[in-house]
């Protein structure tokens, strides 16, 4: 009788408080909002957005670039040969160019910019992650909380209820006085039970809030249960330590590190080709009435091809690229000891 008795009190509390609550929230709407709202994740995102750009328009480095220019000159000397009523030449000219440089770290940059954006989007995925991990904790903490408080209206209803019965008994003389202090000592132990943990429900809730993005003022009422579905080991357990957050973020980091580096050497050792072109037409005296259409016409365009090497002493051990290559190789290091200690532990955990 007692059991149903308090699961009423707790249904009703929850009710009540749902009833009265700005945001009504269950396990999915929290996480949704979590994600929309929060502050950090939201910082990631623009981040990974501007990543995705510089992946997207990577390529762009290898488009030619093209230069268009025109002139009308007039020269303060008169002309050698003038003509009648011409004190003064014109010239005109026009230039239309194209360049393109092609080396083999110009490629390997491309690929840097994308695998950037694969091991930001690893990151940012790691992050929602951890953001969903937390908001269903609290979520379920606070459903645990409310139940907890519902037990404790419940134990305070029924420790007064026997108060008031051994009252009567002890003023019949049926009961020690002994026994009707230990009545009065459990209600006010319920009571300050029950004073604790509500302040570990609001706390719980004003955190809860501050992951949601909710402001302080606004009521907040979860609607669950604390129920778990089973999780089955089944075959995902063999290839779960490759499908861990942390485990696919290391290994994008040492992804992207390894095409860094491989971009590091490019650029020391590969040479870059250079092919220009460019059309230069020029008019002389165009405003001459009295030259034929065309005569004054000359092309001084050119095309070119060049190959250049960044430095002929960077092939030495102590030059500044070297030193940050071999600082590079430290860090790939570095990163491929991590991601041991991640696949170590994430099978100590399944096994």
């Amino acid at each position: 009788m007692r059991g149903a008795a308090a699961a009423f009190i707790i249904a009703l509390f929850t009710s009540t408080t749902a009833g009265a609550a700005d945001f009504v929230l269950t396990e999915r709407t929290a996480v949704e909002r979590a994600v929309e709202q929060n502050l950090s994740l939201s910082s990631s995102r623009v981040l990974l957005e501007a990543k995705q750009i510089v992946s997207d328009t990577a390529w762009g480095s290898l488009v030619p670039g093209l230069s268009l220019s025109g002139a009308l000159t007039r020269s303060n000397a008169s002309a050698a040969v003038p003509a009648p009523g011409v004190p003064y030449s014109w010239s005109g000219s026009l230039s239309l160019g194209a360049s393109a440089s092609i080396s083999a770290a110009a490629v390997q940059s491309v690929r840097t910019a994308r695998l950037d954006y694969a091991a930001g989007r690893v990151s940012f995925e790691e992050a929602q992650n951890a953001v969903t991990h937390q908001v269903r904790i609290a979520f379920y903490q606070l459903i645990l909380l409310e139940s907890q408080l519902g037990v404790s209206r419940a134990s305070i209803a029924t420790a007064e209820q026997t108060l008031e019965q051994v009252r009567t008994d002890h003023a019949n003389g049926r009961v020690q006085r002994m026994t009707l202090r230990q009545a009065e000592l459990a209600v006010q132990s319920a009571r300050l039970l029950l004073r604790r943990q509500t302040v570990q429900y609001e706390n719980a809730m004003a955190s809860f809030k501050d992951l949601l993005g909710i402001d302080q003022a606004k009521s907040v009422a979860v609607s669950g249960n604390l129920e778990v579905a089973p999780i089955s080991a089944g075959p995902a357990v063999a290839t779960s330590v490759a499908e861990r957050a942390d485990v696919r973020s290391i290994s994008a980091q040492i992804a992207l590190q390894e095409c860094r580096n491989r971009a590091a050497v490019l650029d020391i050792v590969s040479p870059t080709l250079t092919v220009s072109a460019s059309i230069a037409p020029v008019f002389l005296d165009p405003l001459n009435p009295n030259n034929p259409p065309g005569s004054g016409w000359n092309d001084r365009g050119s095309v070119s091809l060049s190959l250049s090497a960044n430095s002929l002493l960077a092939f030495l051990p102590f030059v500044p690229q070297r030193v940050s290559l071999r600082g590079a190789e430290k860090s790939l290091q570095s990163l491929e000891i991590q991601k041991q200690g991640l696949v170590a532990a994430a099978r100590t955990e399944i096994e």
